[in-house]
């Protein structure tokens, strides 16, 4: 048997599934996850449909009994696991910083980080022990420090993005809003909105900013790093598509802290 064996987190909607699918018409035998069962076991009589085998296992990637459970029947049906997506992620319950709950930013941040570092621990146990193996994941994750006075110019990109404030303050605008941010606080950029960021501080901000789809480019680059195995060769992502765009940035601000 030279099909491989793919499993795909957050495999009911989105890039989850298109993956699911593509890997299917390829041939690939196919585990499916997610947290709805009846969605899931469509998805998977779907793609035995198109002539591969397919299994659902209902999994919660904030639990890491759940994860391990998946990559453990995952191999117990198929003998081994090549590939793995990590593409489950949440944008979280949309609305200002103000209006949210610290039940709200633990969801979000256990899904898309914790949940990632779970599934990539669980998956790298098998696949070192197996000799080969590759995954990927949907995101990618950096911690900046934006000293005082770091003022950036307006820019967009495809991405969604999570602003994550572990040390200081920094104000976040996107387009006509803006968002004061302090230690412990969550902020999301929606794709394709123009923002950028001011420290008016006295004190340096410590950021965790993810990006989905990732966003790893430019000089950044050079300090990038991520778990390989040891016959694997890093293979990051090349120039960033931060898009630079006109915008009356001054106006917004003037706007923000007059009021």
């Amino acid at each position: 048997m030279n099909k491989p064996v793919v499993l795909i987190t957050g495999a009911l909607t989105g890039i989850g599934r298109a993956t699911a699918l593509a890997y299917s018409r390829e041939g690939a035998r196919i585990v499916v996850s997610g947290r709805r069962d009846e969605e899931s076991k469509t998805l998977a009589a779907e793609i035995r449909k198109l002539g591969t085998e397919a299994e659902f296992v209902r999994s919660e990637v904030r639990h890491e009994e759940d994860v391990r459970s998946l990559v453990d029947k995952t191999v117990e049906r198929f003998g081994r696991l090549d590939v793995a997506v990590n593409a489950a992620g949440t944008e979280g319950v949309p609305g200002p910083v103000s209006d949210q709950t610290p039940e709200s930013y633990a969801a979000t941040f256990d899904t898309n980080v914790l949940g990632t570092l779970l599934s990539v621990k669980h998956e790298l146990r098998v696949m070192l022990a197996q000799g080969f193996g590759s995954y990927g994941n949907e995101s990618s994750l950096m911690i900046a420090t934006r000293p005082p006075g770091y003022h950036t110019k307006p820019h967009m990109h495809v991405s969604e993005q999570i602003n994550h404030v572990m040390e200081g303050e920094i104000w976040f605008f996107v387009e006509d809003q803006g968002y004061l941010c302090k230690k412990g606080d969550f902020q999301r950029i929606p794709a394709n909105k123009v923002h950028w960021a001011w420290n008016r501080s006295s004190a340096d901000a410590v950021v965790v900013e993810s990006h989905s789809p990732p966003l790893v480019g430019g000089e950044i680059i050079k300090g990038a790093a991520g778990l390989f195995g040891d016959e694997e060769k890093p293979n990051l992502r090349g120039p960033g598509e931060n898009q630079f765009v006109p915008y009356d940035q001054e106006a917004v601000e003037r706007k923000v802290f007059s009021s």
